[in-house]
């Protein structure tokens, strides 16, 4: 697991915790199903619908050499990306009042193990966002959210790291590998069509991390969106002249134009 690197400066945010927005519509598309269609009420029971748990077989501790600089708390966050086997696939440091706190949550994460969703029977991948608030007297707590109201997070006071926004890079980042979404011609004569927004991470190697769905007309729509973000690769990103972690947000257009008539 990779030491964060890089410093962009602004006010405070509140950070939360999410699993993937698809994981949430297809529980709610599951349960409008069932509701609607009498048929199903006579149906065999299936599997629970679960989300993915956390075995938390060992709990952070609080860095001593932070007591030793008089640092009392801390807040890391941090996504992580669990495979539908519950092994860990992509682990991403968004933000850190301190690199020692980061440092910690990256120890322990690796010592966990996973369970990873089920949706009708069938293990999906999730991402999940945590947040770990360090106390000098011992308590962490360990938040999760769903993804609503996310905020900036280059609007950070007293983090030593997070994530920056475009508009506080040097240069817009230069493209080097950009994947296109797959987009068969049995879609598009289905009518298959539509746009989706994706919301991405370009870590201070150029590599894109992280991407998930902001908007989608479409489930195949979003899917291909999102495994063509997953092979870009971009120019890595600088602040001031130093490597950072900046987030971005790309909109794809299959079979209609890019912006919505307005």
């Amino acid at each position: 697991m990779t030491r964060p690197r890089g410093l962009c400066r602004g006010r405070p945010i509140t950070v939360k915790t999410k699993i993937p927005t698809f994981v949430a519509l297809t529980l709610a598309l599951a349960a409008a199903m069932r509701a609607e269609d009498p048929a199903r009420a006579a149906a065999p029971a299936r599997p629970a619908d679960t989300p993915c748990r956390i075995i938390q077989a060992e709990k952070p501790q609080f860095p001593i050499r932070m007591l030793k600089e008089g640092v009392t708390h801390g807040t890391v966050r941090v996504l992580v990306h669990v495979d539908s086997t519950g092994a860990i696939i992509d682990l991403l440091v968004t933000a850190g009042t301190r690199q020692a706190f980061a440092e910690e949550a990256q120890r322990v994460i690796g010592t966990w193990t996973f369970e990873p969703t089920h949706i009708g029977g069938e293990a999906l991948d999730t991402i999940l966002d945590l947040t770990f608030n360090f106390d000098v007297n011992g308590m962490v707590a360990i938040e999760k959210f769903m993804p609503e109201g996310q905020p900036p997070v280059e609007m950070a006071e007293g983090y030593e790291y997070h994530a920056c926004s475009l508009s506080h890079l040097d240069r817009m980042p230069t493209p080097l590998a950009l994947a296109r979404p797959l987009y068969p011609d049995e879609w598009r004569e289905q009518g298959i069509k539509g746009r989706v927004t994706v919301q991405f991470y370009i870590d201070e190697t150029g590599k894109a991390r992280f991407p998930t769905v902001v908007e989608k007309d479409h489930d195949n729509l979003a899917a291909v969106a999102v495994a063509a973000v997953r092979q870009w690769r971009f120019a890595p990103p600088t602040s001031q002249g130093r490597p950072v972690l900046v987030r971005a947000r790309q909109v794809f257009a299959f079979g209609v134009d890019r912006t919505p008539a307005t």
